[in-house]
């Protein structure tokens, strides 16, 4: 996040806010998802990095209740050929970030969900278990807050793992 964030020049990425399909998901009631495709290196991490960073200010500027979650993959190393790894990442990143901004959400779990943030290796994750702690922590942050989800570099990851990490982000917009 930071190296995108660090490589915008001034002015860059305002063009987004311009962008008939950007205005149109950020004005939307209900959950949606906003897919921006390009070729490595065209910068969409920046561009990733710049729409967290704007959304946040934004949230703060206009003090209306905004969460923000976000997930900078690289998929040069290892990850690109281990889809367990990548599910567990994004799951438990996502939930951390959700219950790390807004703690009050704990208290929409029936019992402790302490297991979901333990650092577990990927392998020994319940992918089943993030995925429903994580619906259930996206569902009462919907009621008192606007979550925005920012993942980069899905698109630079092997079909197998991108099918898996769309799975798990279906519910979240369906």
């Amino acid at each position: 996040f930071q190296q995108g964030s660090q490589a915008a020049v001034e002015g860059t990425c305002k063009w987004l806010f311009k962008n008939e399909s950007f205005r149109s998901w950020v004005s939307q009631d209900r959950n949606s998802l906003l897919w921006i495709t390009g070729v490595p290196g065209s910068g969409k991490t920046v561009l990733a990095s710049f729409l967290v960073d704007s959304i946040r200010k934004d949230a703060i500027q206009s003090q209306s209740p905004a969460i923000v979650s976000s997930l900078f993959f690289d998929f040069r190393h290892s990850l690109k050929r281990e889809r367990g790894s990548a599910k567990g990442i994004l799951l438990r990143a996502l939930l951390y970030q959700l219950l790390d901004n807004d703690p009050s959400i704990l208290s929409s779990f029936p019992g402790p969900c302490d297991r979901a943030l333990r650092f577990e290796r990927p392998e020994d994750l319940d992918h089943n278990y993030y995925q429903r702690c994580l619906n259930r922590a996206l569902s009462a942050a919907t009621n008192t807050s606007t979550v925005f989800i920012v993942i980069d570099a899905l698109d630079e990851c092997d079909t197998d793992i991108q099918n898996d990490l769309l799975a798990c982000i279906k519910p979240i917009v369906s």
